[in-house]
């Protein structure tokens, strides 16, 4: 027999990046109310990714998020997260959970989701919640990224296609995690540092020279081979939309970490102490000026453009590195004191 269900009172609420505004609108379901900024800085959520693929589209892929971002956010709250995949889809246990009034978080391909309207391919994952359905209306109820409120969608589609992708970072299929109610024993103030230290080490000692500062000087010496690419400029456009357009909040996410630290910043003296915010709003300011390179490099396909792009990738390495060795210094420093702030 065919069901119908959705889940009452969901805040479907839109924001800048997918899986943070996700996890922002479950907090508010559950009456936790993190906003979005504070969501992505507790996931620890900036990084630098810089890979060869074996893709003959995609030859090379720029991403500045935390890859395994989801999971770091439910780690800083000490609550066991993994994520459901499977070679097929598993529709019956995903209606049992928005059964019981528990949205899902889904990994998707936003080329098979109807109310993106797009026809050609694409690179990453993209996060949305699921909490609705009309089986004989064939309709999935989600709340996406985009724009408020519910949006609906292919059910079928959505289950069999979207969810069917393997895409970056995870190059997995059907991946999807039912969130239920849950409670948060740590002060703010903990998650916080936590938090910051976690980004700290990820951005200074990364387990591959494919992720952090390692990966930004990789690019740096990488940048001006890109010319012999046959796809260059491609990749160049995709670079730009991956930096400023695609769900970033602009230049990097390192927009999203300014109000993240300015929202913090009451509550932990060295981030007012040390001009942290200030720090992070120049680092910002230069992924402006190189996803404008990576623009104009794509769009004129002139090469000076890559020496451009090298000059600020060398400036964005020194200003991030000397970034995080003073959050690594000053969150060690206080973690096991949050109330105690050292700044010499």
């Amino acid at each position: 027999m065919m069901g119908e269900k959705i889940i009452k009172d969901f805040p479907a609420v839109s924001g800048d990046h997918c899986s943070s505004t996700a996890i922002s609108n479950i907090t508010n379901y559950y009456n936790i109310n993190y906003s979005e900024p504070f969501v992505f800085g507790v996931g620890s959520g900036l990084n630098f990714i810089y890979l060869n693929t074996e893709s003959d589209y995609f030859s090379r892929f720029i991403f500045a998020r935390n890859p395994v971002f989801e999971n770091d956010f439910f780690k800083t709250l000490d609550m066991k997260f993994r994520w459901y995949a499977s070679d097929k889809s598993d529709w019956n246990s995903m209606r049992y959970y928005i059964d019981n009034d528990i949205p899902l978080m889904l990994m998707t391909d936003i080329r098979y989701l109807d109310f993106y309207n797009l026809d050609q391919d694409t690179v990453a994952s993209h996060m949305l919640i699921l909490f609705g359905y009309n089986e004989s209306d064939n309709i999935a109820y989600v709340s996406d990224s985009i724009k408020d409120g519910v949006v609906e969608t292919s059910l079928d589609k959505l289950i069999n296609e979207a969810m069917g992708s393997e895409k970056i970072p995870f190059f997995r299929r059907n991946m999807w995690k039912p969130l239920k109610s849950f409670t948060i024993k740590k002060k703010k103030i903990e998650l916080v540092l936590e938090s910051m230290r976690r980004n700290a080490y990820s951005m200074l000692e990364p387990n591959t020279g494919y992720l952090g500062i390692s990966a930004i000087k990789r690019l740096e010496n990488d940048i001006l081979y890109w010319s012999d690419l046959p796809e260059w400029q491609r990749l160049c456009n995709f670079a730009y939309m991956s930096l400023e357009i695609i769900g970033t909040g602009g230049a990097g996410f390192r927009k999203l970490y300014v109000e993240f630290l300015k929202e913090v910043s009451k509550d932990i003296p060295f981030i007012r102490e040390l001009h942290i915010t200030e720090k992070m709003e120049d680092i910002a300011k230069l992924y402006s000026r190189l996803s404008k390179q990576f623009y104009l490099a794509g769009s004129k396909g002139d090469r000076i453009y890559l020496m451009k792009i090298k000059d600020i990738l060398s400036q964005i390495y020194i200003l991030e590195k000397e970034f995080w060795r003073v959050i690594k210094k000053n969150t060690i420093e206080n973690i096991l004191d949050p109330d105690s702030v050292d700044t010499n």
